[in-house]
């Protein structure tokens, strides 16, 4: 029962960011469908998926490729949803093919998200947001974002209000995300890499707002492009009649499944346990009447035995005793003649 394949928590099934409420985030553009059992995909050939994302620990950058190098004819569409889930499921990003057959990413996880197609590819070339999370980008770097003076960001969520002073010293897209995400710990608003890795992406699962309140100054760059509010997009919380509904009941019907194959092998598990108990148990009962019929007396036919031996014993006394008398009244007589 050991192994990721065996595994029944929410994430392993594939349901650990299912929601009738939202759909998942999809690669712009993508309209390969995974969904046909018809098709495989990525014969002989190998798709790169690059990941940005903040589980709390900072930015990381986590590459997937789906590669069937077991399999060089390619790979069913729930192949490469199985191979995608085994790559992110420790990242809570689970990966499913959404109602148009294409390929999409959900979770609470601030992600990031882009690939090159290459070859009959799982997903055209594009970038995504986790469009689940409010966001803000703050747009590409172009060399050192500021080269001077100080830029203050105030960002305002319900836990609280949390200030930025960013400057030249935080010149680089790594360096501006350790920034970034020292100043607003604790609010839960995380800063990954934005999908080209040009620039950062603010994610939170609840509202907030960004204010610049003060510029670097006149040619000295900036951060967050616009002065005063930088606009963020809302959560992705709208479901349709044949979106987000039908594919959490999908991803709960494939989960149901997978569990009761696990059942099943626990089942029979336990059928065996208790199959060799109930054996051994009988075994027992069998030896113990063995034994207890070698060791035990059987008090009747002892008894019987007994009584034989002693009648037997009483007839022979009383025969020998007739035996001897005979030759004893001969021998009177023959004296009495004399």
């Amino acid at each position: 029962m050991s192994g990721a394949n065996n595994a029944v928590d929410a994430t392993a099934l594939g349901i650990g960011a299912t929601s009738v409420a939202g759909g998942g985030t999809g690669i712009g553009g993508n309209t390969i469908n995974l969904s046909d059992t018809a098709s495989t995909f990525l014969a002989n050939s190998t798709q790169t998926f690059t990941f940005n994302l903040n589980t709390g620990t900072g930015n990381q950058v986590v590459t997937v490729n789906i590669n069937p190098t077991a399999s060089p004819s390619g790979l069913s569409g729930s192949a490469v949803i199985s191979s995608f889930n085994t790559s992110l499921q420790a990242y809570g990003i689970t990966a499913s093919i959404g109602s148009s057959g294409a390929l999409q990413f959900s979770g609470a996880t601030a992600f990031t998200v882009s690939t090159l197609a290459a070859g009959a590819a799982v997903s055209a070339s594009g970038t995504a947001v986790n469009s689940a999370n409010f966001n803000v980008d703050t747009g590409a770097f172009s060399g050192a974002p500021i080269t001077a003076g100080t830029e203050t960001d105030v960002i305002q969520n319900a836990g609280g209000t949390y200030t930025l002073n960013l400057t030249s010293a935080d010149n680089t897209v790594a360096l501006a995300l350790t920034a970034i995400n020292q100043g607003l710990s604790g609010s839960g608003i995380l800063a990954v890499a934005d999908a080209a890795g040009t620039g950062v992406s603010l994610q939170s699962a609840g509202t907030f707002s960004v204010n610049q309140t003060a510029s670097a100054g006149p040619g000295n760059g900036s951060v967050f492009t616009t002065t005063g509010s930088n606009p963020v997009t809302p959560a992705s919380l709208n479901a349709s009649n044949t979106g987000s509904a039908l594919a959490a009941l999908t991803a709960l019907t494939a989960a149901i499944g997978s569990l009761g194959l696990v059942q099943g092998t626990v089942g029979a598990g336990e059928n065996k346990l208790q199959y060799a108990t109930n054996l051994a148990q009988s075994q027992i009962t069998n030896y113990s009447a063995a034994e207890s019929g070698l060791r035990d007396a059987d008090i009747a036919a002892a008894a019987a035995n007994l009584t034989k031996a002693q009648v037997l014993q009483q007839t022979s006394l009383a025969a020998l005793s007739q035996a001897n008398s005979a030759p004893q009244a001969v021998l009177s007589l023959l004296k009495n003649l004399s």
